[in-house]
């Protein structure tokens, strides 16, 4: 005689069971997952990252993005130095970032993109820290390791 619920029938049924658990969360799993939409994105976006000059994110900057035609849309990044910019369709359009206190204006915080319908793109940009950069432009102070005359 076997203890109670060791016995080969309690475990079958406890098998069953648990397949049947298995089986009815992926079919959820499936049924959520299969929204009757393709895979790609719904909207173009366009995904700007900033880091400054020590790799660190750069948060809190203005982002302005221009289509062709003129339309604009704009954004302030994240903590993390990202944004997400939804656009209306396909086209050719410039992303500029304006930084915040701190950080040099440049010419190189302007690029321009070219986008498919529902395609989305990454956009990378570096800020310089005003003052603290190896390069600084208004210093005039040479980067780590060359010389000026």
């Amino acid at each position: 005689m076997t203890g109670r619920g060791t016995g080969p029938l309690r475990f079958r049924a406890r098998s069953q069971l648990a397949r049947r658990l298995i089986v009815a969360a992926l079919l959820s799993w499936m049924t959520a997952c299969d929204s009757g939409r393709a895979t790609r994105p719904d909207s173009t976006v366009i995904t700007v990252r900033l880091r400054d000059d020590a790799g660190a994110p750069a948060g809190r900057n203005q982002v302005i993005v221009t289509s062709s035609d003129g339309a604009r849309v704009s954004a302030q990044t994240l903590g993390d130095g990202t944004a997400d910019i939804r656009v209306t369709g396909a086209g050719t359009f410039q992303v500029h970032v304006i930084p915040r206190t701190g950080y040099l204006p440049s010419d190189a915080l302007s690029k321009n993109v070219t986008l498919t319908e529902n395609e989305v793109a990454v956009v990378n940009f570096t800020l310089f820290r005003a003052g603290l950069s190896t390069d600084d432009p208004w210093t005039r102070e040479p980067t780590a390791g060359l010389e000026r005359d």
